[in-house]
């Protein structure tokens, strides 16, 4: 496990609500449960009690530069969330488009395209009348075909 990709990928869960604060501390104490040499900077994650000390303890690791496989792993989180009624569509729509915006290009320019879309479905400058549970269905789609 790249333990600099999965806590960014991680850090984007939590950040749109994909990720608990308690899925994060449970993610790092199997790390600490089954790993023999774990990095010791998962011990503030798993102590974390807030969404700010646990995306401090995230950052510890700092961001990965390896931005397609952040991104698909940060799709697995995204589509489970959406698919549990535990993130809000919008949210996870806006977290795509900021990372397109931060570290263009993710996969490319077609996905990125994509992927800036779902965002600017709900802008109301565009004067579209948005129906969530279509644009929530491409959504999953995009990130079932494209999550690791």
């Amino acid at each position: 496990m790249d333990l600099q990709v999965e806590t960014s990928a991680r850090a984007l869960g939590l950040d749109c609500g994909a990720l608990t604060v308690d899925e994060i501390v449970a993610w790092a104490d199997s790390v600490i449960l089954n790993e023999p040499d774990y990095d010791l900077r998962l011990l503030d994650l798993s102590l974390a009690k807030t969404r700010h000390a646990a995306m401090s303890a995230l950052e510890a690791f700092g961001r990965s530069q390896e931005a397609s496989r952040v991104a698909r792993r940060a799709f697995g989180f995204f589509h489970a969330a959406l698919m549990s009624g535990q993130a809000d569509c919008r949210k996870i729509a806006f977290a795509l488009y900021l990372m397109t915006s931060i570290s263009h290009p993710v996969l490319g320019p077609q996905n990125d395209a994509q992927m800036e879309s779902f965002y600017a479905a709900f802008d109301p400058d565009e004067g579209v009348d948005v129906d969530i549970e279509t644009v929530k269905a491409d959504m999953l789609a995009y990130l079932h075909a494209n999550m690791e």
